[in-house]
């Protein structure tokens, strides 16, 4: 997803699975280097350098905001 106003991104990742998911090397293209929040429930959020790697519990989800 994009922010039309302030060209922001932001990316959803899901675990549909019944296990932890661990997801690598989360990027947003054509970006050299750059910091990012990390929304997950019932968690803190977090600030992170992208690239960032997640680790998602089963049937949860994370959203990766660039800053």
């Amino acid at each position: 997803f994009r922010d039309p106003s302030s060209g922001k991104r932001a990316v959803v990742v899901a675990n549909l699975g019944l296990s932890e998911l661990k997801v690598t090397a989360i990027d947003f293209a054509n970006r050299a280097r750059g910091k990012c929040r990390i929304y997950q429930p019932f968690k803190e959020t977090e600030s992170a350098a992208l690239p960032v790697t997640l680790t998602i519990p089963p049937e949860r989800l994370a959203v990766v905001v660039e800053q």
